[in-house]
């Protein structure tokens, strides 16, 4: 075809691609129609790629990037992430991600090669706005025999690393290593104008420095004037603590993200959990907070037990999302009532707890919440107890989830106490969420869904009290007709199937 050829109004029309993308998805188009679509577009491709290449350069194609993710390969070479740095950084890119290799005996990012780095970023992209630089002085052994990590460590910048932050001055998100908190690199991450987010990872800086020691990180007043979220990423508990002491960097946080890793256990207890609690008091304008603490159960390992340490944090007026996984209150052993956290969280509107086993009494004192709204926890309806009288008023509670599987009797007057338990305590209630994928308990937890809730809730809300036991008694001669349905399809349960009674005719009952 020759390319001077004038081009029709189709071909025109067919090189803007939104008018392409409109007439693909109408979906109407005859076999003919799209035949000559098709044409058209080869057409434009065979025009159009020799045209883009012919003036293509590496220098303009490098400069579309404006996100650079680099890693070492698994070979370990360590210098190679410095040369890509200055083949990957152009005025355009605004995230640049520098992810160490944990596993690679040259993997780390020593501070004076991160220096190097942070010069390189701010000679061809001073405008980035999201950095993630992990540096660690202070490697194992393995580490310190290899010779490239040794030749990397020794390297000796023209700057100190935290100098050449400075002059990015449009970062907005920041992660780096836990060695930044030397007064002089914090008083630099403290001065960024326009920094928002601040993620702390571990890594410490070989300079006879432990930011550990009394009285701990010191940064000016006024520091840090937009940060509002703080993440620190597998930090021991104690050193959480310190962090979150410096008010300066808690005073105007509204999120918070903690992923825990403690060193001393007793009794599946950590003493430095309490004081972590406790310093989240200077958070006064906490709106979110997200606490992690990884944990094994098929490798025999516990959740924390809190006991009330949770309580330590104050009144939170600003919180309204909470997610604590890893962390769980042992009704038996507790000293307070999970209901004494509805005083520190009166306007937490969701909730997530995971590991937190909770059964209908459990229930009752979640309940007391005053402004919950989503409900997370490891429910368990086998054996429910008989409703004690509330002493707070019902919230309208919209979403029931357990984070494990279904837990519920196979003995109806039981399955209906449940319900009825559930609906006293939240009469908006409109179903329950479990994470299952057994057949025989999710076809239990769907009849309960269906049947049980809308049945138990006419009971108590939907009937006239003069009429109420007529109805009853006419509906539970259809209610144990599908429930001995549903109970012949249920196979007998292992451990984990909380299928552990056999429906009976006078269990049927009520």
């Amino acid at each position: 075809m020759c390319f001077e050829r004038a081009l029709s109004a189709t071909t025109r029309v067919m090189g803007i691609p939104e008018i392409v993308d409109l007439i693909c998805d109408l979906g109407c188009l005859s076999r003919p129609d799209l035949a000559n679509l098709c044409q058209v577009s080869r057409y434009m491709l065979d025009i159009g790629t020799p045209l883009l290449w012919r003036n293509a350069t590496a220098e303009s194609l490098l400069g579309l990037i404006d996100s650079a993710d680099l890693c070492w390969r698994s070979s370990g070479a360590l210098l190679s992430i410095v040369c890509n740095v200055y083949v990957f950084a152009t005025p355009g890119v605004k995230e640049v991600s520098l992810v160490p290799n944990w596993a690679t005996s040259s993997g780390q990012i020593p501070f004076s090669l991160g220096s190097t780095i942070l010069k390189a970023l701010v000679d061809f992209c001073p405008s980035i706005q999201t950095l993630d630089l992990s540096t660690n002085d202070l490697p194992s052994p393995t580490l310190v025999a290899n010779a490239r990590f040794r030749t990397a460590l020794a390297h000796q910048p023209t700057r100190p690393w935290y100098q050449e932050l400075e002059h990015l001055t449009r970062l907005r998100h920041l992660t780096v290593s836990e060695g930044w908190l030397h007064p002089a690199s914090l008083e630099v991450l403290g001065s960024i104008p326009q920094l928002e987010s601040l993620a702390i990872a571990p890594g410490e800086l070989d300079d006879n420095f432990d930011y550990r020691s009394d009285p701990g990180p010191v940064v000016p007043s006024g520091a840090f004037p937009q940060l509002t979220k703080l993440s620190l990423l597998e930090l021991d508990g104690y050193d959480v603590g310190i962090i979150l002491s410096i008010v300066e960097i808690t005073r105007k946080i509204t999120t918070v993200k903690l992923e825990l890793s403690f060193d001393s256990v007793l009794d599946d207890t950590y003493w430095e959990l309490e004081e972590l609690f406790e310093k989240l008091r200077n958070a006064v304008s906490l709106r979110e907070l997200h606490i992690t603490f990884p944990f094994s159960p098929e490798e025999g390992e516990r959740s924390i037990n809190a006991y009330d340490s949770i309580e330590k944090m104050g009144p939170h007026l600003s919180l309204e999302y909470v997610y604590i996984n890893g962390i769980r209150i042992d009704r038996c052993r507790r000293t307070c009532n999970i209901r004494k956290l509805a005083s520190i969280w009166p306007n937490v509107r969701t909730l997530s707890m995971p590991s937190q086993s909770a059964s209908i009494r459990e229930l009752e004192e979640f309940a007391a919440l005053p402004s919950l709204k989503h409900l997370t926890v490891n429910l368990d309806l086998k054996h429910p107890g008989l409703p004690t009288e509330l002493d707070f008023e019902c919230t309208t509670l919209e979403t029931l989830t357990s984070s494990g599987p279904v837990r519920l009797s196979t003995v109806y007057k039981d399955l209906s106490l449940s319900a009825r338990v559930l609906l006293s305590l939240w009469p908006s209630l409109e179903r329950v969420t479990w994470s299952d994928e057994d057949p025989a308990r999710t076809q239990l937890a769907h009849f309960f869904n269906s049947e049980v809730l809308p049945f138990n809730r006419k009971l108590l809300f939907g009937t006239p009290r003069d009429n109420a036991e007529s109805f009853a008694n006419m509906s539970k001669k259809e209610m144990k007709a599908l429930f001995k349905l549903v109970m012949e399809d249920v196979e007998e349960a292992d451990s984990d199937s909380d299928v552990d009674t056999n429906f009976s005719e006078e269990s049927g009952s009520e």
